[in-house]
């Protein structure tokens, strides 16, 4: 599956397919709909705490004044986005880059996975 969904040039913004459920994922992790809509809405309530970095690495995290996620979807049906099904359930991110040569890389597939990475606190 493609997780890049669309860009747009003119708000400089990339929509990515966060999680979709009952599908493997990158990790070979499958979730249901219930886990995405309870992730989905705590990112949503601490979006601008969020943070990208590339493949979970250390020391890879991208500058905050780079990016900024606007907006939070999950598809409440089976609907078409861009000509694209998007299965119901679906848990769409979008994020807005404010540095052009960062939105120009994400454009040319140099990286498009968006995924959540899990923190257990013990």
């Amino acid at each position: 599956m493609i997780k890049l969904l669309k860009t747009d040039d003119i708000h400089k913004t990339v929509s990515f397919c966060i999680l979709t459920p009952d599908i493997e994922d990158r990790n070979w992790d499958v979730i249901t709909s219930e886990e995405i809509i309870k992730t989905a809405h705590d990112f949503g309530a601490n979006m601008q705490n969020k943070f990208l970095n590339i493949d979970h690495e250390e020391n890879t995290e991208i500058e905050k004044t780079k990016y900024q996620f606007v907006e939070n979807f999950i598809a409440p049906n089976d609907i078409i986005v861009w000509e694209t099904i998007v299965k119901k359930w679906s848990w769409y991110v979008w994020i807005k880059f404010l540095d052009e040569p960062l939105y120009k890389s994400v454009k040319a597939w140099e990286f498009v996975w968006v995924s959540m990475e899990w923190y257990f606190i013990v």
